[in-house]
C-alpha cells in the first residue's frame, strides 16, 4: 500500500477526457492502496489540485482543445502545491514544466504506466523535486 503518512493513504490527480482511460487507472491504483481523484474540465481539476493536494498529478491533454493552457495551468499548481506532474502525450519543447514534470509518450502500455505512477508516488517529492528514473519511453522534463 502506497501511504503519505500512516493516517493518509496517497493521492492522485487523474485528468483525461477518455473515461476508459481514467477507470482503467483507477481501478488499479485504488486496489494498490492509492486515493484517486479526477476530474475532466480544467476548473474543477484545480480547485481539486488546491484543495486535495494530490502527491502526483496525471494529466492527458492531447486531444483536448487548449491542451496546452492546460498543462500550463496544472504546472503552475504543481509548482506551488510541490505535487509530482505526469503528462500522458505530447509536449511542446517550448513549454515550461517543473522540474520533475515527467512525459510519457503515447501509444503507451498500462503496465509500465502503472508502474511509473507507483515509482512515483512512492518515492514521493523531495526537496520540490519528485525523485523518479527516466526510463524508456519517458523523459525528464528540462
Amino acid at each position: 500500500m502506497f501511504v503519505r503518512s500512516q493516517h493518509h493513504p496517497s493521492r492522485v490527480l487523474l485528468f483525461d477526457s477518455s473515461p476508459d482511460t481514467s477507470e482503467v487507472l483507477r481501478m488499479v491504483l485504488e486496489r494498490r492502496g492509492i486515493r484517486i481523484l479526477e476530474a475532466s474540465e480544467l476548473e474543477d481539476g484545480l480547485r481539486i489540485a488546491r484543495s486535495q493536494q494530490p502527491d502526483l498529478i496525471v494529466l492527458d491533454t492531447e486531444d483536448v482543445p487548449q491542451g496546452a493552457a492546460i498543462r500550463a495551468a496544472f504546472a503552475e499548481e504543481s509548482r506551488k502545491s510541490r505535487a509530482a506532474l505526469l503528462i500522458l502525450g505530447r509536449v511542446d519543447a517550448r513549454e515550461s514544466l517543473p522540474d520533475c514534470g515527467r512525459v510519457i509518450a503515447k501509444p503507451y502500455h498500462f503496465g509500465p504506466l502503472i508502474r511509473t505512477i507507483e515509482q512515483i508516488v512512492e518515492h514521493g517529492v523531495q526537496d520540490g523535486v519528485a525523485v523518479c528514473d527516466t526510463g524508456p519511453g519517458s523523459r525528464k522534463a528540462v
